[in-house]
């Protein structure tokens, strides 16, 4: 059986860490010999299988000294696992592995997991992926959605896949008394726009005084965000949770889930909330993840990306219109089987044991 190198930056909280969590599981499953290592920060939010071998860096210098030192310890590390394949997520970590891969003898699958107009950040940092990927071997690409996909040129589609993010666990369809509460799942960063959906928020708490909003997740902006509700007057209506697990009890009972960001690869936080047939609210964004699983006015709401007008629209016709919510939570269910574990597995297996490339 193929031996296998995931590469990722770290393991905390992230929708691309919880996807590689979920695919280490699911290859080591199947008797794939499985290896991960992390190379900027080792710190393990999402729990690997005891089946794989993980591999942290050891982190040194700083600046350009840390970056090339991380590049030789990764080397290393694809020479001694032996990995037959070496898949690595996210654009910063996939140059780093390019650059590592050079002269061996290792099937080399990359994954973009978010828009690749705006990561990485800053226009060298994308001119360089962007060559790299065009002039470095690389096998494989896979991408969430077409949109990403088209981004790049034809040398780079000609050898893309694009595959969706599983579901890790399906969980019960909640079939109980929903609560007055809007929740989201997100990293407290720029490109999630919480502050749109605070905002939104505030506006619907001057109609509706009974609802709370719930955020779970952490990153940055926390402070801030937090700051922005007090100076708002709704500190104590909004309830940051910070990075918890078992996050569909936490959230299944909620009335609206809402995802604000200005561009997303795909949210597992939405895929989620459309498993469980939580009435969901998203905007349209970018890179396309949104309006791939939404019909809107059928399934679930799209909004466009910023608009707090239509943001606070969408909220409200949720909470007035609470049978037509509910309605499209029962159709958004139908996902649950397209993006179960098996189904993704198989697709991914499909890429790294060299069938077709599937677009």
């Amino acid at each position: 059986m193929k031996k296998i190198l995931f590469v990722i930056g770290t393991m905390t909280n992230g929708g691309a860490e919880r996807v590689m969590s979920v695919l280490v599981t699911w290859f080591c499953k199947q008797g794939y010999e499985v290896s991960v290592t992390t190379i900027i920060d080792n710190k393990i939010d999402y729990p690997l299988d005891n089946r794989a071998h993980y591999y942290p860096l050891r982190f040194k210098g700083r600046g350009v000294q840390r970056n090339i030192d991380r590049i030789r310890q990764l080397r290393s590390i694809m020479k001694r696992t032996q990995a037959d394949v070496v898949v690595s997520f996210l654009s910063i970590i996939n140059i780093a592995t390019l650059i590592a891969s050079m002269g061996l003898n290792k099937k080399i699958v990359l994954s973009e997991r978010n828009d690749p107009s705006k990561e990485p950040l800053g226009r060298l940092n994308r001119l360089i992926r962007n060559l790299l990927y065009s002039f470095l071997r690389c096998d494989n690409f896979v991408f969430q959605t077409h949109d990403a996909m088209i981004y790049f040129n034809k040398s780079i589609q000609n050898r893309s896949n694009i595959i969706p993010n599983p579901l890790s666990v399906l969980p019960d369809i909640y079939e109980g008394v929903r609560r007055k509460r809007i929740v989201t799942i997100a990293r407290l960063e720029p490109q999630k726009n919480i502050s749109l959906l605070i905002k939104c928020f505030y506006n619907i708490c001057c109609r509706y005084p009974d609802y709370i909003l719930d955020i779970y997740g952490k990153g940055i902006l926390l402070d801030e965000l937090k700051m922005y509700t007090e100076m708002l007057g709704i500190g104590e209506k909004v309830i940051f949770h910070g990075f918890v697990k078992n996050l569909h009890e936490h959230i299944k009972d909620a009335s609206i889930y809402v995802m604000s960001s200005n561009y997303e690869g795909i949210s597992n936080g939405m895929l989620e909330a459309l498993a469980m047939g939580i009435p969901v609210v998203a905007t349209d964004c970018p890179i396309g993840g949104a309006k791939m699983y939404i019909e809107h006015g059928i399934n679930g709401l799209l909004v466009p990306v910023g608009d707090e007008e239509k943001l606070t629209e969408a909220l409200t016709t949720m909470i007035e219109r609470p049978e037509y919510a509910e309605s499209l939570g029962r159709r958004a269910i139908n996902i649950r089987r397209d993006l179960s574990v098996e189904n993704i597995g198989l697709m991914w297996k499909r890429v790294i044991d060299g069938g077709d490339v599937l677009q």
